[in-house]
């Protein structure tokens, strides 16, 4: 990995600049979306990185999954329909939440192909630094638009913020970015589908909430799919 100079900030900066917006199309795209849409639709579709993250890896690296890949990647997508199918519909009242969660899904991808590129220039914390920053001021920047959120907030959306910049933000995407840096990038994308076995597991541990039983076979499934793809797949970087 060949280090920048540390005076070299703007050139730093520019690298992270495209993931980032990348980055903040995801999450504004997402938060819209996932309102126009089902709860369940737009979890399913938004998980669809891996359908898409191999075209990007192609276009920016002329990387090629391997077949150990598809297979962890077909069975992962089917373990997801199998938790989503009973639930999942299709509808012309949420045909406009459907397309923009399309939209954010896309976005992710390109943003964690992008983030194995540009993250490789530095170490890390110096590539998430500015795209965290750059990603949360364009989100600001539109939110200004819309409505003003420059205001007063109760205690308790304060604590949820900050759960949410800490949880998923600083210390999820920064494992994802990690990751990235070490197995190939359709890996990466198919092994972060087991956030629904974790979440179900969650609500048990929290709220003592039973998955239904169409979770078992689905998570059996995506775990299949996973561990396909981390014991076979990333051992062809």
């Amino acid at each position: 990995m060949r280090q920048v100079p540390g005076e070299d900030v703007r050139q730093q900066i520019g690298w992270a600049g495209l993931p980032a917006l990348a980055l903040a199309v995801h999450f504004m795209s997402w938060i819209i979306g996932a309102r126009m849409t089902l709860v369940t639709n737009a979890s399913l579709v938004v998980n669809l990185t891996p359908i898409v993250m191999p075209f990007f890896l192609w276009l920016f690296y002329r990387e090629r999954v391997n077949r150990w890949e598809v297979t962890g990647t077909v069975c992962t997508l089917a373990g997801l329909v199998v938790l989503s199918a009973s639930t999942f519909q299709l509808s012309a009242t949420y045909f406009w939440g459907d397309l923009i969660c399309l939209g954010s899904m896309v976005a992710m991808a390109g943003y964690l192909a992008l983030g194995r590129r540009n993250g490789m220039r530095v170490r890390l914390w110096l590539y998430l630094v500015p795209l965290y920053g750059i990603a949360g001021l364009i989100c600001l920047a539109c939110a200004l638009v819309v409505i003003n959120p420059i205001k007063a907030y109760t205690l308790d959306n304060l604590l949820y913020i900050l759960a949410l910049a800490l949880i998923p933000t600083s210390c999820g995407h920064s494992l994802l970015n990690y990751a990235l840096r070490h197995f190939r990038g359709q890996v990466v994308s198919v092994a972060n589908l087991a956030q629904p076995i974790f979440a179900g597991l969650l609500g048990f541990l929290l709220f003592g909430e039973l998955p239904p039983l169409v979770f078992y076979p689905a998570a059996a499934l995506i775990l299949a799919g996973v561990g396909v793809v981390l014991w076979f797949g990333s051992a062809r970087r």
